[in-house]
């Protein structure tokens, strides 16, 4: 209940992107940002999809359009009021009023303070070669971080709050809370005599503590996993816990070299022996100076650490590489052309010889039944 302000927000700013997307609609907007000196230069120019699974696009829609504001609350003005199309009038006029409320801004301003936090954990999540313990370690940063904002709530809302008034008196909305009753099941019902307050307690809070147990869901509850994994590394468990390092033997076993407890426990022993003093950071660096042949489980372990998922953005990369290759109206392609496609497209830094692709063309016999013989 205490989230509605946030999603009716996101409802109406995916509907403002909507509204916006067709371009005569997109021409009234640029001439409301050409006729803004402060958004004349801008490199902006068009409002960001919002992205419900992607929190790097979350912030990047919610900056866009805070940055354009001023040039779409005028353009849906000249739209509502001078365009003959009822449709389009009615639409600019409904979202218009959408935007002048005290909970569409104190929202939007809310989301873009919160997702700035986390943006630089977002964008290094969204890297090649993400390492798990780091993606942990990261977001137990931006989960102190939060924490922080969350005990310092009423200080910190009141700079959000102060912004969203000069906002307001620009554009004659009314900061004021809504009507409250003494029984009420539908939306809270803060008792309290300040505006600010209560949007802080019913808004600002609440969301705070969703981002947070999305934090927590998404990457420290696998911090029980990983745990077992740092007796392989000395700079993270100083101290050797064999109770650990066993624990960590029995789900992997079946497939390591060796199923003997006694053997895994003393090969991690020589491991950490073989390591120490040196900076190993993660299972990458780990396999670059691990010798498979002399320690084929500890290898093993860290092949397995290493590709452990943190996030679906390498997933989502092959799909977005295998929809630009094979499209619903090329539907038809051999498995050899779709892999040798997408190997050039993915591998753009391998120069490819132009005279070696004809010698092999030119290799291959032809398959043309000619009609007529010499």
């Amino acid at each position: 209940m205490q989230y509605n302000s946030i999603r009716n927000c996101l409802g109406t700013l995916e509907s403002i992107h909507t509204f916006f997307i067709y371009p005569k609609r997109q021409n009234a907007l640029q001439d409301a940002i050409n006729e803004d000196e402060t958004l004349r230069e801008s490199r902006l120019k068009k409002l960001k999809k919002f992205c419900k699974t992607r929190w790097v696009e979350q912030h990047e829609s919610v900056a866009t359009y805070l940055h354009l504001q001023p040039a779409v609350i005028r353009a849906l003005d000249v739209i509502s009021t001078t365009w003959k199309d009822p449709t389009t009038s009615s639409g600019a006029f409904q979202l218009l009023s959408a935007i002048k409320t005290a909970n569409f801004q104190i929202s939007m301003h809310i989301l873009s303070s919160v997702h700035s936090l986390t943006l630089s954990l977002s964008r290094v999540l969204q890297s090649e070669n993400q390492d798990l313990g780091e993606a942990i370690e990261l977001a137990d940063a931006a989960k102190q971080v939060l924490l922080e904002r969350r005990e310092n709530a009423e200080k910190d809302f009141r700079g959000i709050f102060k912004t969203v008034s000069e906002i307001s008196a620009k554009y004659d909305i009314e900061l004021r809370k809504p009507r409250l009753a003494s029984k009420q099941t539908q939306r809270s019902n803060v008792q309290t005599d300040s505006v600010q307050d209560y949007f802080r307690i019913t808004i600002y809070i609440p969301y705070i503590d969703l981002f947070l147990t999305h934090i927590q869901d998404r990457f420290l509850n696998h911090r029980k996993i990983l745990s077992n994994f740092a007796c392989l590394f000395p700079n993270k468990m100083k101290n050797f816990n064999e109770e650990s390092c066993a624990q960590l033997f029995e789900p992997y076993s079946s497939i390591l070299r060796d199923d003997s407890r006694d053997i895994w426990v003393d090969e991690v022993k020589l491991w950490r022996q073989r390591i120490a003093g040196k900076n190993v950071k993660n299972s990458l660096e780990a396999l670059d100076v691990c010798n498979g042949d002399a320690f084929p489980n500890v290898h093993q372990m860290l092949r397995i650490l290493a590709v452990l998922p943190v996030t679906t953005a390498t997933n989502e990369r092959s799909f977005s590489t295998l929809r630009r290759l094979k499209t619903y109206l090329r539907s038809t392609m051999s498995e050899d052309r779709l892999n040798g496609l997408a190997s050039l497209n993915i591998h753009r830094d391998v120069e490819v010889d132009p005279q070696r692709v004809l010698e092999k063309f030119f290799s291959t016999p032809r398959r043309v039944n000619l009609l007529y013989n010499n």
